[in-house]
């Protein structure tokens, strides 16, 4: 049973819960940005572009 622990142990990167949390939330957002818009078929991040142009 211990060696079993150890491995399972072994196999888990152990990290600090904000890194996790801000690359989660990171993805997200590079999501939503690069999901297409369905009426001018353009990606969001692009729409984006144009109305600060």
């Amino acid at each position: 049973m211990e060696t079993l622990n150890l491995r399972l142990k072994q196999r888990f990167l152990t990290a600090q819960l904000v890194p996790i949390f801000v690359q989660g939330a990171t993805n997200d957002l590079l999501y939503c940005l690069l999901h297409r818009d369905s009426e001018p078929n353009k990606q969001i991040l692009q729409l984006l572009m144009e109305t600060r142009s």
